[in-house]
């Protein structure tokens, strides 16, 4: 979601510029510059967002995961930085990683098992729901 947000804040601005460049009085070239600039800057956020919008057109999937591990990993940024993340192989043989919350995290360390069922996003590996 917060990629989604953060690509249309890029389009936004990029919109935002063009319509700023149109009052320069630059020349012609040096306006067509600006306004390519501001379409690859533009076309670059959209981009940014494929994954994000597959994920609203497809909908959650569920899957099921076997050899189950979970991971804490924290950023450079100290205690905000904090990521966890569920990790297993699917009936397929692919590997998954999953970002889940702190709750998850806390929740799955106490009950462990071999396998898990639950429903993510595919394309932004994020938890829908921990569960059948």
């Amino acid at each position: 979601m917060d990629v989604a947000i953060d690509s249309i804040n890029l389009c936004g601005i990029s919109v935002y510029l063009i319509l700023k460049i149109k009052k320069f009085k630059i020349g012609l070239r040096k306006n067509i510059f600006l306004y390519l600039v501001c379409l690859v800057f533009g076309l670059s956020s959209l981009w940014n967002t494929k994954n994000f919008v597959l994920d609203l057109v497809l909908g959650p999937q569920k899957t099921q995961l076997y050899d189950i591990g979970i991971e804490k990993r924290q950023s450079a940024k100290g205690i905000i930085g904090l990521h966890y993340y569920l990790k297993g192989t699917d009936e397929n043989g692919d590997r998954h990683t999953i970002e889940i919350s702190g709750s998850d995290y806390n929740r799955m360390k106490v009950n462990t098992s071999d396998s898990i069922v639950f429903t993510y996003y595919k394309n932004t590996n994020r938890l829908y729901k921990l569960g059948g």
